[in-house]
């Protein structure tokens, strides 16, 4: 890998994110068999959907990737990275959830985009919630989801509509901010 040139502080982007699933549960499901999205998790008859997102260091919405809930978190997120890649060209760290640990997953990330992926885990000493550092701040990102309340139960079938009512509220949110 190349040594990467030093910019200036105003032409710095994005260069550190954060990746954590989120599962949420359906409110109304039509059974079809093209919806992407029914899945059968663990033998329970329980239909959900799980959120990948990937947030700046501010926990503003970069990349979101809507799957179902039987699709293993590593997975979810090679296809958020795939997303990524093409409009975050100078993303160089991202921090994720212990979900997404896994040496292979690691060296898949090394290889084909040359990023830094750091899992961040629990001590074994924490009991109950504590908030992990750097991590908190995708947590607060799904908090403001739930500010919506079209995202606070899933009312979607398709994935692409959860995904654009993500995105929505993320802009909803950002607007509000600058008025």
């Amino acid at each position: 890998m190349a040594a990467r040139k030093l910019l200036p502080a105003w032409q710095l982007q994005i260069v550190s994110g954060a990746v954590e699933p989120q599962r949420s549960r359906f409110k109304l499901v039509v059974p079809n068999q093209n919806h992407k999205r029914l899945a059968v998790i663990a033998g329970k008859r329980l239909k959900d959907a799980r959120r990948h997102i990937l947030v700046d260091t501010w926990g503003l919405l970069m990349v979101v990737v809507v799957t179902a809930a039987n699709m293993a978190e590593r997975e979810g997120a090679k296809l958020i990275l795939a997303k990524s890649q093409t409009h975050y060209p100078r993303l160089f760290k991202i921090l994720a959830d212990a979900g997404y640990d896994g040496a292979p997953l690691l060296q898949w990330v090394m290889d084909t985009y040359h990023w830094i992926w750091e899992t961040v885990k629990r001590t074994d000493k924490a009991v109950g919630f504590v908030p992990l550092p750097q991590r908190w701040v995708v947590e607060r990102t799904f908090g403001w989801f739930n500010w919506s309340r079209r995202l606070s139960k899933d009312y979607e079938i398709l994935t692409d509509t959860s995904e654009a009512f993500l995105y929505i509220a993320m802009i909803r949110l950002s607007l509000r901010r600058l008025a």
